[in-house]
């Protein structure tokens, strides 16, 4: 929680919106921010079989993910810098 003491004294300070956005609230939303990246990568990764058995990349490439565009490159085009996330 963003204590509204903080606030105040940037505020009487002379702070912009975006300072106070920056220096106050991007700090506290931090954690977060790192738990909902980390959880969407791993959710992201998971989706990798479905897509592979169902579709293989769907029509025109519409359901590609990163795990499955990073094994095209490594396995299907032998590109392993590419796919290797270079």
């Amino acid at each position: 929680m963003i204590s509204t003491s903080s606030v105040m004294v940037l505020e009487m300070a002379g702070a912009t919106w975006w300072q106070r956005f920056i220096r106050i609230t991007v700090p506290v939303l931090r954690p977060e921010v790192y738990v909902v990246l980390v959880t969407t990568t791993i959710a992201g990764l998971k989706v990798f079989a479905q897509i592979f058995v169902l579709t293989g990349g769907g029509p025109g490439n519409s359901t590609l993910v990163p795990a499955y565009f990073a094994y095209q490159n490594f396995f299907e085009r032998a590109d392993v810098g590419y796919g290797s996330g270079r």
